[in-house]
This record gives structure tokens, C-alpha cells and sequence, in this order.
């Protein structure tokens, strides 16, 4: 059972182009055409996508900045992958920007999040490695933290992108 499941039930064959966390919420991109598909992959690799997600963390970061690490996959199997915090052959360099959006009370703060590269979980670990993890974050937050969240605070936003055939900017 999976979004692609039920999409492909409703409406026959179709690609997936961008997909996000299971407890992540917001857009997901899929193709019903597989040299549509094919240069949306491109887009993506060129890093010719602006992706922005809204996400709510622990405790008050700066009100804006920027985040860089290195992350190295630490497992894979079919339909997942784990990243964390590393160094090595294998690392992969992950930037993120943010700005705050509003202080949620005592607790939180709502940041609006630009990855610059889109490395998996890497919104999730940046956070972390800043000592503001997402709310709700099982794999890189803090257990113990007094407010709990159903899933991570995570919402894939807006995303802008070339359009596939004009090339125009696409607005999602």
C-alpha cells in the first residue's frame, strides 16, 4: 500500500519523479509520460529544482543562516535508504538554508527550509546536527523531548521547476 499504488490504480501506469518520507507531507511529483519523466530526473540532478519546505523544530534557531555537512548512507533495501552525519569516499555534501517564520511559545519555531541539494533525510539531520530537530523526528530527534508529534513536522511547500516542454518556470 503506497501512493503509487492507489494513483497507479486510478489512472494506470505512471513514474515517480519526486518522492518525499513516508511521514512527510506535501507534493509529490509523478509523470505519466517516460521522456517527461526522464527530463524532470534531469532537472533534478542539474539542480535546476527550487524545493521549500516548512518544518517545525525544537527551540529557536538564528533567524536565518545556512547549514553544511557531509552525509554518507548507512543502509539501504528496497524502498529505503538511511543517511547520517559522516566522512569519508562515500560522503555526499549537503547545504541547507532556512529562515524562521514565527516562535511557536517557549518550544518551537515554524522555519521555512531551502535545500540546496537534496540529499535523503538531510533537512532531518541538518536540524539535529544544529541541536533543533524536528518535532516528531523518531530516527534523528530526541526521544525524551516533553512535546511529541504524531510524525516528523516536515511539509514539502512549494517546489518550482523548469516545465518539462516549454521550459518555462512551473509553480507548484
Amino acid at each position: 500500500w503506497s501512493l503509487l499504488d492507489i494513483l497507479k490504480a486510478a489512472l494506470g501506469p505512471i513514474i515517480p519523479v519526486h518522492r518525499i518520507d513516508a511521514d512527510t507531507s506535501g507534493i509529490v511529483l509523478f509523470s505519466r509520460v517516460e521522456r517527461i519523466a526522464r527530463r524532470l530526473e534531469e532537472a533534478f540532478r542539474d539542480h535546476e529544482v527550487r524545493k521549500t519546505y516548512l518544518a517545525i523544530v525544537r527551540g529557536h534557531p538564528r533567524e536565518k543562516g545556512e547549514h553544511r555537512s557531509y552525509l554518507v548512507q548507512t543502509s539501504k533495501g528496497q524502498g529505503f535508504e538511511a543517511w547520517e552525519s559522516g566522512h569519508g569516499a562515500d560522503a555526499r555534501a549537503a547545504e541547507t538554508t532556512w529562515t524562521v517564520m514565527e516562535q511557536l511559545g517557549r518550544y518551537g519555531s515554524l522555519v521555512k527550509v531551502q535545500p540546496k541539494t537534496g540529499r535523503h533525510h538531510q533537512i532531518r539531520i541538518h536540524f539535529a546536527e544544529m541541536g533543533h530537530p524536528l518535532y516528531g523526528d523518531r530516527r534523528h530527534g530526541d526521544r525524551r523531548d516533553p512535546v511529541q508529534a504524531p510524525r516528523h513536522m516536515l511539509h514539502a511547500w512549494k517546489m518550482e521547476l523548469p516545465h518539462p516542454l516549454t521550459g518555462d518556470t512551473l509553480r507548484l
